[in-house]
């Protein structure tokens, strides 16, 4: 075997097996509800970063500058899929882990595609092309939107099974 690659499949199976290790000290239903509500808390401060970089890029036309955000957040995201995809349900959790890797899935497509997609652009990229970029954006947040709903769904749906409830936020 190839001395790098046994070293980096090393590296993904001890990475992997640390992160399966801590998401599999949760041992109630609230402690899973409140975790997964604080990866897609994770996620939209991220979104906010990448937004933030991206109003400096738009005025600037340096596109690369997106680029360690959008890595950083696909980092993330493919952390938490596996993870996700590893941890033991907890309490009849089925549905809402499910939810949760629906959504981490659409958003690590949405980041693969259409956050990297501005990245091809350079400083000679017109108004009508960064347009288009945000447009197909805008259209798939939009979907982003139906798949986090299913996430809220699928844990009510757990709490209520598990006797619990969850804390309503100002846009609920």
């Amino acid at each position: 075997m190839n001395p790098l690659f046994r070293t980096a499949l090393f590296s993904i199976l001890f990475f992997a097996s640390f992160q399966i290790t801590s998401a599999q000290k949760i041992t109630t239903a609230l402690e899973l509800s409140n975790y997964f509500s604080s990866i897609t808390d994770s996620m939209y401060k991220y979104g906010q970063q990448w937004g933030n970089l991206f109003s400096a890029s738009y005025n600037s036309k340096k596109f690369g500058s997106l680029t360690p955000m959008r890595v950083k957040i696909e980092e993330y995201t493919t952390r938490k899929i596996l993870e996700l995809t590893a941890m033991k349900d907890v309490k009849g959790s089925e549905n809402f882990r499910a939810a949760m890797l629906d959504f981490l899935n659409y958003e690590k497509k949405m980041i693969k595609v259409y956050f990297a997609s501005f990245e091809k652009l350079d400083s000679s990229a017109t108004d009508e092309d960064i347009q288009k970029h945000m447009n197909d954006l805008i259209a798939v947040a939009r979907e982003e939107d139906a798949e986090l709903q299913k996430v809220k769904e699928a844990q009510e749906e757990y709490a209520k099974k598990n006797g619990f409830e969850i804390e309503k936020t100002t846009d609920q």
